[in-house]
């Protein structure tokens, strides 16, 4: 690159005789050195200027050594939205009041975020598994099975392992929990077996335990009903509910005592009138009975 030195310093001084050839030499020296190819540099050596830096209209623009900066803070656009600039790299620390990113945003090392993340994240959005490996616990603790494990603990008469989550009741006594199963009315059996029996527990309910003959409390028997009445019509017991030993038919018998219809019984019959009146049975739906008392 040309810069300007004299050409012919001693030839052109006070009280001289300057030849044409020594302004032409000093002309052609300017006029190489500010030749749009070859003109001189600015890159502070000699002839060639010294370095250019501050740049624009008012000199908004200064560039150093070590910085690229404005004059004043907060003055300067770095392009436009109409002309923007292509790529820009960097290899250390970008500070910045709003980050906008209109478009995509790719992060090969760690993001971290000291402020709060709004708005939602679509599930499309995330790509890779993120898991509770790769995001750092708060309060609000993740579960695990050893912190499961950990709340539990066990009560009087139950063994608990912390290490399996094996909750069981322990030896036989007072504390040992049991289940109970009692006779109720017309019934007689019954027992309890333990919660933490290895083997089979047998339970009897003996539904005539203490029925020694037909007609005993707690027998069972099939009757029907007995109208009472000679008068046409459908006469029926209704199960679940009790009557009297007397207006059931068991056979050539009745009941006595109360009986429990465990299933519906009726008897249909049709009252004929002449000179010999008689009542036709139609029909007969024995029913079970149980005697209560």
């Amino acid at each position: 690159m040309a810069g300007y030195t004299r050409q012919a310093a001693a030839n052109i001084a006070t009280g001289s005789v300057i030849d044409a050839d020594d302004f032409n030499d000093e002309y052609n020296q300017i006029e190489s050195a500010f030749n749009a190819g070859t003109g001189h540099t600015h890159d502070g050596t000699a002839a060639e200027g010294a370095p250019i830096e501050k740049l624009g209209p008012s000199q908004d623009l200064v560039v150093t050594a070590s910085q690229v900066r404005p004059k004043n803070s907060n003055t300067l656009d770095l392009g436009t939205s109409a002309l923007q600039f292509k790529d820009a790299h960097f290899d250390g620390t970008v500070k910045t009041d709003t980050l906008a990113v209109d478009e995509n945003a790719t992060i090969a090392g760690d993001l971290a975020v000291t402020g709060n993340i709004t708005g939602n994240v679509a599930a499309s959005a995330v790509t890779q598994n993120v898991t509770t490996t790769n995001i750092t616990e708060g309060s609000n603790q993740y579960f695990t099975e050893a912190r499961a494990r950990g709340a539990l603990s066990a009560g009087s008469g139950i063994s608990y392992n912390s290490s399996t989550g094996q909750i069981s009741t322990s030896g036989s006594g007072a504390n040992n929990p049991t289940i109970t199963i009692s006779a109720g009315t017309g019934m007689t059996g019954g027992g309890s077996f333990s919660l933490n029996q290895s083997g089979a527990a047998t339970i009897t309910l003996n539904n005539a335990a203490t029925a020694t003959s037909f007609n005993s409390v707690g027998s069972l028997g099939v009757g029907t009903r007995i109208p009472g009445t000679a008068a046409s019509g459908t006469y029926t017991h209704s199960a679940g509910s009790n009557y009297a030993g007397s207006t059931i038919a068991f056979g050539n018998t009745t009941g006595s005592g109360t009986w429990k219809c465990l299933s519906p019984s009726a008897q249909a019959q049709t009252y004929v009138y002449n000179d010999n009146p008689y009542t036709t049975i139609n029909y007969q739906r024995p029913g079970l009975y149980q005697r209560i008392s």
